[in-house]
C-alpha cells in the first residue's frame, strides 16, 4: 500500500492544544515541545521556530477515570505573518 504524503503547510500558524486529563495540572506543568517536534517530523510544518509557529495556547477539561487522557491538537493557519521574523 502506497504512503500517503502529507500536505506541509507553508504559512505560520497557530497551535492550540486541548488536553482532557483526569487530574487538571497547573498551567507550568504543560509542555507541547514533543507534539511540536512530533508535527515537524511529520513533515506538516517545515520548522518549529517563531517564524512558523505563533505562542502556543492551552485549555484543559477534566474527564473521569475510565475515559482516556488525550490531547488535540488545532492548527490554524494565520492571515498575516508576523512583522520582523
Amino acid at each position: 500500500m502506497a504512503k500517503k504524503a502529507n500536505k506541509r503547510l507553508d504559512k505560520r500558524v497557530h497551535l492550540h492544544f486541548i488536553h482532557y486529563r483526569h487530574r487538571v495540572t497547573d498551567p507550568g506543568g504543560i509542555s507541547e515541545k514533543a507534539c511540536i517536534d512530533g508535527i515537524v517530523k511529520a513533515g506538516l510544518l517545515k520548522d518549529d521556530s517563531a517564524k512558523y509557529i505563533d505562542e502556543p495556547t492551552h485549555e484543559q477539561k477534566k474527564v473521569p477515570f475510565r475515559e482516556p487522557e488525550i490531547t488535540i491538537i488545532e492548527i490554524t493557519a494565520m492571515e498575516k505573518e508576523t512583522v520582523g521574523l
